[in-house]
């Protein structure tokens, strides 16, 4: 679809989405190395960490709908309808349904590995913990304009960045999201338990 625009339009504005797309799978391969039996501690330590760095990533694609909130989608007499906005916006929706069905993929496994583990009360306590986590980080990638390097590449930058976005703005973004999002993932959840009822 972003090929399809790019050609039609000869605008390649929305190749990012395909970066974006990229950056939504790393947490997804990173979660199948993670519940790879007898994995070495040391190294399921390092993963889970860039794991939980790259998984906002998944979920930041909700924040691409920004691009397109210009508005025309209304019908006019006169113009007709905008058909390249509807275009847009069922691309990103597509976009958009793919990065945080990859998130939650990769979230269930590790989900359930804890669970499986420890307890069903450790697993949604991770849950939790990490849509917490990727909310904040989500903010930091829109509004803050930080990425995921950072951590190595500008590790001063993000700590002030971090230590100067604490206030109430933030807090009620991190807090909405954080709703939205694992009320999807509880939705998601209880549809692949489905299957148990047969």
């Amino acid at each position: 679809m972003v090929a399809v625009r790019t050609l039609v339009t000869l605008n390649a504005y929305y190749i990012f989405l395909i970066w974006n797309l990229f950056l939504a799978w790393i947490p997804m391969f990173l979660s199948l190395i993670l519940i790879i039996k007898g994995i070495h501690k040391i190294t399921q330590f390092f993963v889970g960490m860039v794991w939980i760095i790259f998984y906002p990533n998944a979920s930041y694609f909700i924040t691409d709908f920004i691009h397109i909130s210009r508005g025309g989608y209304h019908l006019s007499h006169k113009t007709g309808i905008d058909v390249i906005v509807w275009y847009d916006f069922l691309m990103i929706s597509l976009f958009v349904f793919t990065g945080m069905l990859l998130g939650f993929l990769s979230l269930y496994l590790l989900h359930k590995k804890i669970e499986k583990k420890f307890s069903i009360q450790s697993g949604w306590r991770f849950v939790v913990a990490v849509q917490i986590l990727s909310s904040y980080g989500i903010y930091l990638g829109r509004f803050i304009r930080l990425n995921s390097w950072h951590i190595l590449t500008k590790p001063s930058d993000l700590v002030k960045s971090i230590l100067m976005s604490f206030n109430l703005e933030t807090l009620i973004f991190v807090i909405i999201l954080c709703f939205f999002l694992t009320l999807i993932y509880v939705a998601l959840y209880n549809i692949s338990q489905l299957s148990r009822l047969d």
